[in-house]
């Protein structure tokens, strides 16, 4: 390509050689240093003032903190405690030759987006602009289920990264990578409805909206246990637990699951359930229901219990009743609903949700009514909080397909930058404390944010039929939990990242000391900040799917920073537990993270060897390294360069050409 263009610019030119295309012969005979590569870069990209290459100071103070720690993890093997494994991926993008390959196993050319064109932008984007830097190789869009099972194991023979996405809500955006494939699953969009069963059979690609429309124009009162924002995937809201408005009388999501398709990491389509004559199936259905997606496998369909609503005429009550917070006599009065609500039996028809925020300038606290049955009914158990006059309540009767319309949530379209954090918090937990300190809180992100920028604290209400299956019955721990809650902030500017990370590590440091052993968190509301999440998501469940993990997925090929790993041998666990982590943030992040991965070393085949660009296999600390210069971002309000130098790239930069060379 570049003797190609040095060619027409040479035939358009006189006989002598133009500077443009002497300074090409140049750099292509004396390789420039990586400081010139940089000035280049931030020639034709003066928009991005925070850019952080290579040469820069603050890019070689991080590398060498990292060399310094896996020199200080590789004496570890030294010492023959135990080899670190690295999961399975190969750093950089996906080949022409890996393409053409992949292309081979679908049906059509429309089922491999790649990068620059709409359908590959459309399918990455999440909206959120924290994560804008994961850039797949390619996405595949599968047709069926065998598609899906050549893709998983072309990819895992070849060390490529595979992510799932789904309704690509991940708060993390663990659903996307770098460079690797990401299966988006928007063809999967069945709903079978079994009258006489009582059962739905739900493909995985499928959002709730889907399966909420289904439902309706086949029965009105029918429900099953979804989400109630109906944007959001089938897949990861049940994968994860999911906590529904009806979880009070029917349970979570995971607890009305019958059955599941499953692609594994080997590239096989299982069928698992709880009478399934295999014990390993047996002990992977249990983990996919509780163990957060993209842990164990793909998830093709699933079977959820059919139910109905209370009311003869298919109807629920629902609406807001609020308080408006700047008005000094109704926070007063919110503050002693919340006291009363606190402290009160509610049956399990009835769902009060909550949620601070501001609207208009102002702040305001408002509890969401969901209530199975006639609003008289509903009215009369609302009594003991309406007495506290509420600035608005509208709370009426209508149809629960109505309900998910009102609740839509946020589309692809929202393009801002966001983090979320997550507590459950147990019964009566909700003190005045707890309100007083939500109140501040909301108070100073207000001030923080301004008109750039906004942020809620809300909690999803469960218990009764949530609290009533035990703690290791599926993955979800947090059995006695009773509110879920979640701080969302969200801001427009890339300067503003720090400072709003920040503030949710101050909301974390002043609210997790409330929630159940001061730790709990919920994986659907995943916040990729949490250094103990193994322990925050699934408590003492975790030894368990770790076992799993091992069994189904040995070498990690469904890997992300969050994700479940393989077992930690016996011999390592007590060196883990008394390892104190380095000062270094990046190498700190893996040693609370990653290192959980550890595992004994294995005997690597041809299907299981990492392998560097000359094919020479790497060593643990090395592929360690490429998964976290691929992952690890120092500072993520900053952007970081991470490619390799490419003198294709620099001369299409050098030559105005700034639509290829990005």
């Amino acid at each position: 390509m570049i003797t190609d263009i040095l060619g027409a610019s040479i035939q358009q030119k006189s006989a002598k050689p133009a500077p443009f295309v002497a300074f090409i012969r140049w750099l292509l005979l004396y390789p420039p240093s990586q400081k010139i590569v940089d000035m280049a870069f931030r020639s034709v990209n003066p928009d991005i003032p925070s850019v952080v290459l290579p040469s820069d100071r603050q890019y070689l103070e991080s590398s060498r903190a990292v060399k310094r720690d896996l020199e200080r993890r590789n004496k570890l093997v030294i010492a023959g405690v135990g080899n670190f494994q690295p999961p399975p991926l190969k750093s950089g993008n996906i080949s022409v030759k890996e393409l053409q390959e992949i292309r081979a196993l679908l049906s059509s050319n429309d089922q491999l987006l790649l990068p620059g064109t709409a359908a590959y932008h459309a399918a990455i984007f999440t909206g959120n602009l924290l994560y804008n830097k994961k850039r797949p190789g390619a996405v595949v869009v599968p047709y069926t289920a065998d598609q899906i099972a050549s893709v998983v194991s072309y990819a895992r023979v070849n060390h490529i990264h595979l992510t799932i996405k789904n309704g690509g809500h991940s708060f993390a955006g663990y659903c996307l990578n770098y460079g690797g494939i990401v299966i988006d699953l928007t063809f999967f969009k069945g709903v079978h409805i079994d009258d006489k069963e009582d059962i739905v059979t739900i493909q995985a690609g499928c959002v709730w909206m889907d399966v909420y429309d289904a439902l309706y124009k086949r029965d009105p009162s029918y429900i099953v246990v979804g989400g109630r924002c109906s944007t959001v995937g089938v897949s990861g809201f049940t994968l994860g637990g999911g906590l529904s408005a009806f979880s009070r009388s029917y349970g979570l999501g995971i607890d009305n699951v019958t059955e599941m398709t499953v692609v594994t990491a080997a590239g096989d389509v299982l069928t698992i359930h709880d009478e399934v004559d295999d014990d390993e199936k047996k002990k992977l259905f249990w983990a996919m229901r509780g163990g957060g997606g993209g842990n164990f496998g793909v998830l093709v369909e699933f079977k959820t219990k059919l139910h109905r609503v209370d009311d003869s005429d298919a109807k629920v009550a629902y609406g807001p009743m609020s308080w408006d917070l700047s008005d000094s006599d109704a926070r007063e009065r919110f503050k002693a609903a919340m006291d009363a609500f606190n402290n009160r039996e509610w049956p399990a028809e009835l769902v009060i949700n909550a949620i601070w925020q501001y609207k208009a300038g102002k702040l305001w606290g408002e509890m969401t009514v969901i209530y199975n049955g006639k609003l008289d009914k509903c009215l009369e158990i609302l009594d003991p909080l309406l007495k506290f006059q509420p600035t608005v309540f509208d709370v009426k009767e209508m149809q629960w397909h109505d309900c998910v319309v009102i609740e839509h949530g946020h589309d692809v379209e929202s393009l801002i930058y966001y983090h979320c954090a997550s507590f459950t918090f147990g019964e009566g937990a909700i003190k005045p404390a707890v309100t007083n300190t939500i109140i501040s809180l909301m108070e100073e992100a207000n001030k923080l944010l301004g008109d750039n920028g906004k942020a809620y604290i809300l909690w999803d209400m469960a218990g009764h039929e949530t609290t009533t299956v035990a703690k290791d019955a599926t993955p979800y721990y947090w059995r006695e939990g009773i509110y879920v809650g979640c701080f969302k902030i969200q801001w427009q500017h890339r300067r503003m990242t720090a400072s709003s990370l920040a503030f949710a590590e101050e909301v974390k440091r002043r609210l997790l000391p409330y929630a159940l052993e001061g730790k709990a968190a919920y994986v659907n509301y995943i916040d990729s900040t949490v250094l103990n999440w193994p322990y925050a998501y699934y408590g003492k469940n975790y030894a368990r799917l770790q076992a799993i993990k091992k069994y189904w997925d040995p070498t990690d090929f469904f890997h992300f920073p969050q994700s479940i790993t393989p077992e930690i041998p016996k011999n390592l666990q007590s060196l883990l537990k008394s390892y104190v982590p380095s000062t270094s943030r990046t190498f700190e992040r893996a040693a609370n993270i990653s290192l959980t991965s550890a595992i004994d070393t294995v005997q690597h085949t041809p299907e299981t060897q990492v392998v560097d660009e000359h094919h020479r296999p790497l060593t643990g600390p090395e592929a360690t390294a490429a998964m976290w210069d691929q992952y690890s971002f120092s500072d993520p309000e900053k952007l970081w360069n991470m490619e390799e130098f490419d003198s294709e790239k620099v001369l299409m930069a050098i030559s105005g050409d700034r639509t290829q060379a990005e």
